[in-house]
């Protein structure tokens, strides 16, 4: 045999053993890759965890925003309660959808940077939360799932908002109101500014309550003397209340009930005048300074139309869940 036939025989010798090796090799790969295939199809099946008229609500939506190493009763509780959220939302979305009512996003931008400068309430009556992030964090809320949540807010109001606008189309149909309901708001209701000194959740008080109360009283005197002396007091407000929900509006609360404080305001009024100031008054949540002023014809329009538009938007949100068909694939 010449070198060449002994080379040729090698050659066809190796081309079998490396045809076998390839077609091993690709067998091989193709068992791979079908396993990381279907390992990604069942990675990639977002479950449906609920429908609302149809539309989805998926596994990965109610998961995000929720940490991974929260332990297991406490993610699943955060579930059914993002769940519960996400449904509530879509139901109203759909509802403004069918009317037709569209919300630009440069007013749920507004929104968002309303909520950044006033974050929103939280569990007590002057609380707020430290920031909008913070909020959204312990809510388990995403950024798109909060411009839903407000352009849900602007919507409904828009709506309940021409409601009120058919209601009483004229303004002499408003001033008649406001005429007719205004005794019994001026009996019952109050314009009031304060600047507030806690004194109930301070750590200390529910061993010590009245050291707390005299350091706190001490601290709201020092602050009467500093308005005494000339200070301005929305900007005193801003800097020691501590009111949270009222301190970034220069300790504005609103028209609120004259028994809110017990008979605190009931004694105000009785010695104050429009625009003047008391000295630290002690109610059952702590010391505070007051300014009161007499409710007016536009004050008692806005409370009439932020009932009617509370009590609508109730009305309104049940008769549409009731409506609307939901079908839940988890278990309670």
């Amino acid at each position: 045999m010449n070198e060449f036939a002994h080379f040729n025989k090698v050659r066809t010798k190796t081309g079998i053993s490396n045809k076998r090796l390839l077609w091993t090799c690709h067998f091989a790969i193709g068992l791979i890759l079908l396993f990381f295939i279907s390992s990604g199809t069942a990675a990639s099946e977002d479950k449906v965890l609920a429908t609302v008229n149809g539309e989805p609500i998926y596994e990965s939506q109610v998961s995000e925003g929720i940490p991974y190493d929260t332990f297991d009763f406490a993610a699943k509780q955060a579930k059914m309660e993002k769940l519960d959220r996400l449904i509530e939302n879509m139901i109203i979305r759909q509802f403004l959808e069918k009317e037709h009512i569209h919300i630009c996003p440069k007013k749920i931008d507004e929104g968002i940077e309303q909520l950044k400068k006033t974050p929103p309430a939280a569990g007590c009556m002057c609380c707020r939360y430290p920031s909008l992030d913070f909020f959204m964090s312990v809510n388990y809320y995403t950024m798109p799932e909060l411009r839903k949540e407000i352009a849900n807010g602007i919507g409904i109001g828009n709506y309940l908002d021409t409601k009120w606008q058919q209601r009483y189309p004229l303004d002499a149909d408003r001033k008649a109101l406001a005429k007719r309901e205004r005794k019994k708001f001026e009996k019952d209701y109050i314009k009031v500014w304060h600047i507030f000194f806690n004194t109930f959740q301070q750590e200390e008080f529910s061993m010590k309550p009245e050291l707390v109360k005299k350091k706190t009283n001490a601290k709201a005197q020092e602050v009467w003397t500093r308005i005494k002396n000339g200070e301005d007091f929305e900007k005193l407000a801003a800097e020691v209340s501590d009111d949270a929900m009222s301190k970034t509006d220069g300790g504005f609360l609103g028209c609120i009930r004259i028994d809110t404080f017990g008979n605190l305001l009931k004694d105000a009024r009785k010695t104050l005048k429009d625009g003047e100031y008391n000295e630290p008054m002690e109610s059952m949540f702590g010391f505070h300074i007051i300014k009161i002023q007499a409710i007016d014809e536009n004050d008692i329009l806005d409370m009439l139309k932020t009932d009617y538009v509370s009590q609508e938007a109730e009305k309104l949100f049940t008769e549409i869940k009731e409506k609307a068909k939901i079908v839940k694939h988890v278990d309670q």
